[in-house]
């Protein structure tokens, strides 16, 4: 028994922002935002309407190495559980122009069945990324923390910091 998803549940495997081009192709990003399942095949990749060659299309699952999608199979499933991340790279996909385009995942995952995840994305324009004070969220007020804020605003400001100890 499959079970049916709703596209709008299915759209939240997609990591909107994440379509970019690269050096060889395109790639975008995909997270189980639902629930443990097996990816056991990719059938096909569109964006706008455009197929991707299935031999040149791969998985990244999170180590950099790259994965043939023709190795994924019901025998040799790809483990995809919740809150893990994969990248999928469209090898030799022409480069997108800036604005909108429409991403089209057709896949087979265990227990859903055959899944059809539709979204638009956007090319967006290169930012220049802010400069930002170091920190760090699991233990910010510590010495080690003061001195790395210290030593940024010393490469920043060109110049040693001076300390001042007040009695």
């Amino acid at each position: 028994m499959f079970l049916k998803i709703p596209s709008l549940l299915l759209k939240q495997l997609y990591t909107f922002g994440s379509l970019a081009n690269t050096g060889d192709g395109v790639r975008f990003t995909l997270k189980n935002r639902l629930s443990d399942a097996t990816v056991t095949k990719i059938t096909a990749v569109t964006i706008d309407g455009l197929a991707a060659d299935p031999s040149r299309i791969a998985v990244d699952m999170g180590d950099g190495a790259l994965l043939d999608i023709a190795k994924i199979s019901k025998t040799s499933g790809l483990e995809f559980p919740l809150k893990k991340s994969v990248i999928l790279h469209l090898g030799g996909f022409a480069a997108l122009a800036r604005g909108n385009h429409d991403i089209v995942v057709t896949f087979e995952a265990a227990p859903f069945g055959e899944l059809d995840l539709k979204v638009t994305d956007a090319i967006a324009e290169d930012v220049a990324k802010r400069l930002q004070i170091p920190y760090d969220k699991e233990d910010d007020h510590n010495q080690r923390m003061a001195e790395v804020r210290q030593k940024f605003l010393a490469e920043q400001m060109g110049q040693k910091l001076q300390h001042v100890d007040r009695y």
